[in-house]
């Protein structure tokens, strides 16, 4: 069948309730209440109005997902660490506490470490959720003794709980003109451990559409809702420039 990649204009706690069956892995990189300028969103709300906005989309999520489902929730550490309470009000259950972590030449301070990570939040409907460890690490050192067995038995090193994965900028290839895009590297670890193809990938704050991207270029449906207008229309131009890129069939 073919492999659906939908991005929505629209507030996404709206209408998720209407999504035609049930998402397996939900990922989000909600907006960061630090006074970043987007066009449809007010991201410098208080902090309870933040904490409301979180828990609801949460909640909205956690209603639309399979009983075997996961959601990532992407965001800096310290925002991560007080939203945890508000997500897991929505029944969400903390699965493991992953980190992300990218070498940067920017926002040094006198007052503070530099900014060099942010914090992958897992978490899962049910305790019998769906887990493939498809993605591989890489040995460090394939001339030991014991790597070169597990080498010659087939076996692939597991990844780690943190993932060293440079900034989706400017000079990146699959830069598409939009801040804060998440490389679709991270995007492809999280997908494809958990969801299998033809499943029902969700991104319920869109912006560049990088997840629906990664879902499709994976054999697996995707869908997003973005407040953006313009942000839709780019994405879905680019759908149409580069049709050959994603006629994917399973």
């Amino acid at each position: 069948m073919l492999i659906d990649c939908d991005m929505i204009n629209g507030d996404s706690t709206q209408m998720i309730e209407n999504i035609n069956g049930n998402v397996q892995t939900w990922i989000i990189d909600p907006p960061y209440n630090i006074g970043f300028k987007y066009n449809n969103h007010n991201d410098s709300m208080d902090q309870e109005d933040y904490n409301y906005f979180n828990h609801k989309i949460a909640k909205e999520m956690f209603k639309k997902t399979d009983d075997k489902g996961s959601m990532f929730y992407i965001n800096y550490p310290e925002i991560c660490a007080k939203q945890l309470i508000e997500i897991e009000k929505a029944g969400w259950k903390l699965n493991q506490w992953l980190t992300w972590v990218y070498p940067c030449n920017f926002g040094f301070s006198d007052k503070r470490f530099t900014r060099g990570s942010r914090a992958v939040l897992w978490f899962v409907k049910s305790e019998d959720y769906y887990f493939n460890h498809t993605v591989k690490g890489q040995y460090k050192d394939p001339s030991d003794s014991r790597v070169k067995k597990y080498i010659k038995e087939g076996k692939s090193p597991r990844l780690f709980d943190w993932f060293e994965i440079n900034l989706c900028k400017n000079t990146s290839k699959e830069y598409r003109g939009y801040k804060n895009q998440i490389p679709s590297k991270l995007l492809e670890i999280l997908i494809l451990n958990t969801s299998r193809p033809g499943d029902l990938i969700g991104d319920p704050c869109a912006g560049s559409g990088s997840t629906l991207l990664t879902a499709k270029q994976n054999n697996r449906n995707s869908i997003g809702f973005e407040l953006d207008l313009e942000a839709v229309e780019n994405f879905n131009n680019y759908l149409i420039q580069n049709k050959t890129l994603f006629e994917v069939v399973i």
